[in-house]
């Protein structure tokens, strides 16, 4: 039985989170490397954002991480659950959760890009509906 916690991410959580971050494939939408140890932290001590992490006996399981780009929307940028715990409803909980504070802060649209289609679909699931039509470009510099 998972007894879960769902609480802010400290500073203190930063080794793990960013080692978690790194793991998995599934929280870049390039080939290029997950985001620097310095964006990371920021996005840990963002206070426009929230920076979730889920729990288990003391050990974590995911985050989930979202940032208010505007007056009354934001940018859910990570939701990750490890593979152990995956199927047990967390992701879903993380995202209400997040929901929750983003609603309280006055945030009446979220979005989100998905690249993995479990993401996909547990966000439509949960409500969320296909937006904008994007076109992802880059270029090595």
């Amino acid at each position: 039985m998972v007894s879960m916690l769902i609480r802010r991410a400290k500073a203190s959580d930063f080794k793990e989170l960013y080692s978690l971050g790194k793991k998995f494939p599934e929280l870049t939408v390039s080939e290029k490397a997950f985001m620097t140890k310095e964006e990371f932290m920021a996005a840990i001590k963002n206070k426009n954002g929230i920076f979730l992490v889920v729990e288990d006996k003391g050990r974590i399981a995911g985050f989930s991480y979202a940032a208010i780009e505007g007056k009354t929307y934001a940018s859910m940028v990570y939701n990750l659950v490890t593979p152990a715990y995956r199927g047990l409803g967390i992701g879903r909980k993380l995202v209400r959760e997040r929901e929750r504070w983003l609603r309280k802060k006055g945030i009446r649209t979220a979005y989100l890009l998905g690249t993995n289609r479990n993401i996909i679909s547990m966000m439509r699931h949960m409500g969320y509906k296909e937006g904008k039509k994007l076109v992802w470009m880059e270029k090595p510099l």
